[in-house]
């Protein structure tokens, strides 16, 4: 029989990889992941690279936000208040003026093959993931850091955060290769911890940095026995479907 580990807390919307998203009721989870996740990247053509804020030269992406309106239009906010349609020309060019480079919005499921980011890693074709196209965290988690949902969603940016009330610490750390059924139809395959860099202890916005997080991530795991700074699940989709906040979440 299936376990009851929770349900869902938050998903989480990533327009544009980088930048800051917004929390959703519901989404379509494929095999791509969550629809219209990291569906932008901010590209510069001079080193033909995808700039993420991984590094400093892609560090000011942490003060913009990205979202969605009902009618289906994108947009992107910037530090100024400015807001401006994802894909236009003007987007290009105050994004080219935040990163003092010249860069624009692309949609990587244009590009018939991989891109490469300034990190040294390339996206997987038609994808603005890194890794898995689902992450995911639980509410346990956040409170052994010490963070408030918010702040660990907006630090962290899991597809979706699984509330275990009543739970406390790192439990997802020995969940590699089990199945993960979110809600009555969408199955997961759970491949893998997900390693962190740096950047969900840089500042962002409003939220200060908060260098402490990185060692308070750093751990050994069951099955890997090097210390290395961990935290939630990288997983694959076997079976899409539609997942909202309040769905049930089971261990297979």
């Amino acid at each position: 029989m299936p376990d009851l580990v929770g349900t869902v807390a938050s998903i989480y919307l990533g327009l544009v990889k980088s930048v800051e998203g917004t929390e959703q009721v519901g989404g379509e989870l494929g095999f791509g992941g969550l629809l219209n996740n990291r569906k932008w990247v901010v590209w510069a053509p001079g080193t033909e690279m995808v700039i993420t804020a991984k590094l400093t030269q892609g560090v000011p992406l942490l003060g913009c936000l990205a979202f969605r309106c009902a009618q289906g239009t994108e947009w992107i906010s910037f530090p100024n208040g400015e807001y401006l349609t994802c894909g236009s020309r003007q987007a290009d060019v105050a994004l080219s003026k935040l990163l003092g480079l010249e860069v624009r919005l692309i949609r990587p499921g244009r590009e018939m093959c991989q891109l490469k980011t300034n990190f040294g890693f390339d996206l997987k074709p038609g994808m603005g993931e890194d890794s898995s196209p689902v992450q995911f965290i639980t509410t346990a988690s956040f409170d052994a850091l010490g963070l408030p949902l918010v702040q660990g969603i907006r630090r962290f940016r899991p597809t979706f955060v699984i509330d275990t009330a009543g739970v406390t610490g790192f439990v997802l750390d020995g969940w590699t290769a089990r199945q993960v059924q979110v809600g009555d139809s969408c199955r997961l395959y759970d491949r893998k911890p997900t390693l962190r860099c740096p950047l969900p202890a840089q500042a962002h916005g409003e939220l200060p940095e908060v260098p402490q997080l990185l060692r308070a991530l750093r751990r050994v795991l069951p099955d890997n026995e090097t210390p290395r700074m961990y935290l939630g699940r990288s997983a694959v989709v076997l079976d899409p479907g539609m997942i909202q906040v309040g769905d049930p979440v089971y261990l297979l």
